[in-house]
């Protein structure tokens, strides 16, 4: 994965789930410099596949290999307070060389929620999430079961 060339300071979120380098901390920081409404509960409602994309190309942008993938069955209970918050089917995007995943809508389903929210690997998606799916054009057809880990902020 290429150093991205935007100066990295100190993050707007932590890096401890995914080890990657400063230059894809950087975009996702820019990123969500560009769209400061995912940051907030009421931006984030609604809007992952509309981020999923925006982030995707952003990231394609800045040279990164990224692409969105789609799960479903929650693992965790709706903490917005707002029962009509969990979907059926839930958007954000994946990182091939890294494993690991980025969700910049997950406020919409938990206030507390870090901004983006990163997970390492599928066994930390699988924290939240039961099912993943790869194939955007077959969506109905190509979903697995992500091993179950303990729940991850």
């Amino acid at each position: 994965m290429r150093m991205g060339s935007a100066q990295w300071n100190a993050p707007l979120f932590r890096d401890e789930a995914l080890e990657t380098d400063p230059g894809v901390i950087a975009a996702l920081e820019e990123f969500l410099k560009r769209y400061p409404r995912y940051r907030e509960r009421k931006g984030a409602f609604n809007k992952c596949a509309i981020a999923t994309v925006d982030l995707t190309g952003y990231l394609e942008g800045c040279g990164y290999r990224a692409r969105q993938v789609w799960v479903r069955c929650s693992r965790t209970r709706d903490l917005s307070g707002d029962s009509q918050a969990m979907p059926s089917e839930h958007a954000l995007v994946h990182l091939p060389e890294t494993g690991g995943s980025v969700d910049v809508t997950r406020r919409q389903f938990d206030a507390t929620a870090q901004v983006p929210t990163l997970y390492g690997s599928e066994a930390e998606l699988g924290a939240h999430w039961a099912e993943i799916n790869e194939d955007t054009e077959r969506r109905e057809y190509a979903w697995r079961s992500l091993p179950a880990a303990q729940v991850h902020k």
